[in-house]
């Protein structure tokens, strides 16, 4: 399991304790990241700029720290 698969993890786990609609944060998320975020698997390799572009999304949107 790999970092990338992890933050998105601590995202839907941040959304559940929130109580957000999931497909509206994810798709939020997922635009200011800058690729959809359900496609982030346990295999996906991690990759450093959307390590970073997914952080910020959470954080702008969640108001999570990753």
């Amino acid at each position: 399991m790999g970092k990338l698969f992890e933050m998105r993890e601590n995202i839907e786990r941040g959304v559940r304790r929130k109580r957000l609609d999931p497909v509206e944060i994810r798709a939020r998320i997922s635009m200011q990241a800058g690729f959809l975020l359900a496609l982030i698997t346990a295999d996906t390799p991690d990759d450093p700029v959307r390590i970073t572009k997914l952080a910020k999304a959470a954080r702008d949107i969640l108001g999570l720290i990753l």
